[in-house]
């Protein structure tokens, strides 16, 4: 019964969304992809609950052809300029967060395998730029479902009022966003798109500094928020493609990752995962969510360590801390490889400042990741200063790829030596560290990127 529950209830769910989005936005052309993917994502479905023949894929399949019919339906909401898309699967995400468990539907292969079919769905039709929506919906229904899974026993209500606090103060944020942009549309000072994700942080603050079962609720989940619309701000919508701009966020949000994993476990890690997201998606830029995926793959570790725990019996902490100083080891060379290539453009003396200000913040962030994660997370970061040359020199051609992996591991190993007693921080003590000296290095990376902007061409 869970199997035909999820699919009733999502395919039913695509096709009135559908419909809406077609009636909505007005817009008849380009049907037929949709239509195609929501009847192959319909008739799998139901071809997977007669085949009994499909053993234990059973279940994965049919949540992947659900999946795949409800990422089917949100494809046209990327088609409108409407500033208020992201309600579309924010909006579908909490309403199947919220139903299907009651309807009994908590088998968690069903949930994997539809957001195998939604990510199918959005990579179908990711040539022509109408993906945004149904990633946008898997990212937030599997996130979802992970707080869920991954939070403390005994806190089953806790947990419902922090993923529909979330979405509720996103899609509260939104609608007001898109009053107050109607209202300033044509005055002296329009309404900013990031201003809608502070809408969101300031509604999450009010909500959650209440919550005294969970006070890490009041510091993860506007933080991952308020980092969500900093970067909407410092990032922009344009120049996407930029290497440095995306290492520069995934650094950001792996440090995210770690304090919240520090101050709230695996749970925190969600509930940092699905407020960043939010964020993002109603702040005006929806490709950054991609900047968000080093704290995705943690994520989904600790997702897979609670599921399936024969397989992960040997996973420690020591280890998810090196897995973070791998992830960080590997992104490091790749960002200072990006800023020497886009720095050779600012001029002989501003550019060399930028790189020397790009190289003093990436050895700032070695030494508070060595304080911050410890020697097995600072043994994770040199495999990574191994790997992240390789990524670098086929991103940016460059000779120093090499001398700059060594180099850094050096510092890595230097700052092992140095900081050998920051084993025996405590939780406050690294609170602290992080917000002071992780403030410090934000403000030099700012500063050189300022330093190293381009010089405009003369007309």
């Amino acid at each position: 019964m869970n199997s035909v529950a999820l699919w009733v209830v999502l395919v039913s769910t695509a096709v009135l969304v559908f419909l809406f989005v077609r009636q909505a936005t007005g817009q008849p052309k380009r049907v037929w992809d949709s239509l195609v993917l929501m009847v192959v994502g319909a008739g799998l479905a139901a071809a997977a609950w007669k085949l009994d023949s499909l053993g234990a894929w059973k279940t994965p399949v049919i949540g992947f052809a659900s999946g795949l019919a409800v990422a089917a339906a949100l494809l046209d909401f990327t088609d409108s300029e409407h500033p208020t898309w992201a309600g579309a699967p924010l909006g579908l995400a909490a309403i199947a967060f919220a139903v299907l468990p009651g309807l009994g539907v908590t088998d968690p292969l069903l949930y994997l395998g539809g957001a195998a079919g939604a990510a199918a769905a959005g990579a179908v039709t990711t040539l022509s730029g109408r993906s945004s929506a149904s990633m946008a919906f898997v990212v937030c229904l599997l996130i979802a479902y992970a707080v869920g899974k991954l939070a403390p026993e005994g806190t089953p209500s806790d947990t419902q009022f922090a993923v529909l606090t979330v979405f509720g103060s996103a899609l509260l944020s939104t609608i007001l966003g898109e009053g107050l942009g109607a209202l300033t549309k044509n005055g002296r000072f329009p309404w900013p798109k990031p201003g809608t994700g502070l809408l969101m942080t300031l509604m999450l603050v009010i909500l959650t500094s209440k919550q005294q079962s969970m006070p890490e609720l009041a510091m993860i989940v506007p933080g991952a928020s308020l980092v969500a619309v900093v970067l909407a701000v410092a990032l922009g919508s344009k120049d996407d493609s930029d290497p440095l701009k995306a290492v520069f966020g995934a650094m950001v949000w792996l440090a995210v990752g770690a304090a919240a994993f520090s101050f709230g476990k695996s749970y925190g890690l969600a509930l940092a995962g699905l407020s960043g997201v939010c964020a993002t998606l109603i702040s005006g830029n929806r490709r950054a969510i991609a900047m968000m995926a080093p704290l995705f793959g943690l994520l989904m570790v600790r997702l897979g360590r609670n599921l399936f725990p024969d397989m992960s019996q040997a996973f420690d902490i020591g280890q998810h801390y090196a897995l973070i100083g791998f992830l960080a080891g590997v992104l490091l060379p790749v960002g200072l490889l990006s800023a020497g290539a886009k720095c050779r453009q600012a001029g002989q003396v501003l550019g060399r400042g930028a790189v020397l200000g790009y190289g003093l913040a990436a050895l700032g962030s070695i030494a508070l990741a060595v304080a911050f994660l410890g020697s097995k997370g600072a043994n994770g970061m040199l495999v990574g200063l191994s790997v992240g040359p390789v990524v670098g020199v086929v991103l940016t051609h460059s000779p120093a790829a090499a001398g700059t992996g060594l180099g850094l591991g050096g510092w890595c190993l230097a700052a092992i030596g140095s900081l050998s007693s920051s084993e025996d921080l405590t939780r406050g003590d690294k609170a602290r560290l992080l917000a002071v000296y992780g403030l410090a290095i934000l403000v030099v990376a700012v500063v050189a990127s300022i330093l190293g902007r381009p010089k405009k061409e003369e007309a």
